[in-house]
């Protein structure tokens, strides 16, 4: 009774934790850009994906897969926010 009801506890924790980490993404997008990004859910779930492929295809250890998960999204929000978020905002490149 008492194992369940720590458990329970526990992935509660865990669960609110997750929720806290998505809401303060969407605060530190929007006082970064003043946009409203709404792709924060897909942007998680590519990187669960290039973990989740680190760790079965590639065969990593536990930690080189956070890593590898880490900067391939590093990577990605590079792309995205010279492809999209700065065309958007009208942001131009600076020729000197």
């Amino acid at each position: 009774m008492f194992s369940q009801l720590l458990q329970l506890f526990l992935g509660g924790v865990a669960q609110g934790c997750v929720y806290a980490l998505v809401a303060l993404g969407f605060v530190l997008i929007y006082k970064a850009t003043e946009t409203v990004n709404f792709a924060q859910g897909d942007m998680m779930m590519l990187g669960a994906f290039f973990a989740l492929t680190a760790s079965t295809v590639l065969g990593l250890p536990y930690w080189a897969t956070i890593v590898f998960a880490v900067l391939a999204m590093a990577a990605v929000g590079m792309l995205i926010e010279r492809i999209v978020i700065r065309p958007v905002l009208g942001f131009r490149p600076s020729r000197s």
